[in-house]
């Protein structure tokens, strides 16, 4: 297996690639993706164990779009079910993919109570409606604007160590130490699209966020671009 070097700009063929496949079977992908949000829903309102099983099980759903978009690519239909397709990929699969959830729930934790000792609030505070107060949010952070675009750049790396594992179990099992090496060293080969897309993504999903139209079409497309990054830079 090889990381291929992939200029800046390939990040928007990346995007653009992925809404192809979602225009060719857009009812699959909403079905897939409504069946994402609410079996996530549901696991997460289980008391104190619900918001640490979700991400645990991210890698293992991640793994199942993947499986789906390989599906689509052989002529076959997206369908709810896929959710749930890297189950069937045996036990020891499995068992990676939740090892991949609880590494990146622990550094999510670690990067949060990090932030939250220089200064972030763990929790904004909410006007009447549940909504963030932008108010609060202001007053909060006046004066550690810096602390912002900390926090965007490690998210930024906490995604290049882990975007490129689920394909990676999905396709060709491994350890998932070896999954997080080969998906962290193809984030440092290709850090220029990578941190591209992430702004892409970012900005879009704040257009998106304007209208639920938007914001459905949105997780669709991020999605499958796991898939279509994955395609571009791993090669046999």
């Amino acid at each position: 297996m090889q990381v291929i070097d992939t200029p800046a700009l390939s990040s928007t063929r990346w995007i653009k690639a992925a809404f192809q496949l979602l225009r060719q079977q857009p009812i699959g992908w909403l079905g897939l993706m409504a069946a994402w949000l609410l079996v996530s829903l549901f696991i997460m309102i289980v008391p104190f164990i619900g918001l640490s099983t979700m991400h645990l099980l991210q890698p293992a759903f991640f793994a199942g779009f993947m499986l789906a978009c390989r599906d689509q690519e052989a002529g076959k239909p997206v369908r709810p079910a896929h959710l749930f397709a890297a189950f069937h990929l045996g036990h020891r699969t499995i068992r990676s993919l939740l090892m991949i959830g609880a590494v990146g729930l622990l550094i999510g934790t670690l990067m949060g109570l990090a932030l939250a000792g220089m200064g972030t609030p763990l929790e904004f505070a909410r006007d009447p409606n549940g909504l963030p107060d932008l108010q609060a949010i202001n007053i909060a952070m006046k004066g550690k604007e810096w602390l912002v675009i900390l926090g965007f750049f490690l998210t930024l790396l906490q995604m290049g160590i882990f975007w490129f594992a689920p394909p990676l179990l999905a396709f060709k099992p491994m350890p998932p130490s070896h999954a997080l090496r080969w998906s962290f060293f193809a984030f440092l080969s290709n850090f220029m699209p990578m941190i591209l897309f992430a702004v892409m993504m970012l900005g879009s999903f704040f257009l998106a966020a304007f209208s639920l139209i938007g914001l459905i079409l949105w997780m669709p497309i991020l999605a499958i671009s796991n898939y279509t990054s994955y395609q571009t830079v791993f090669r046999e």
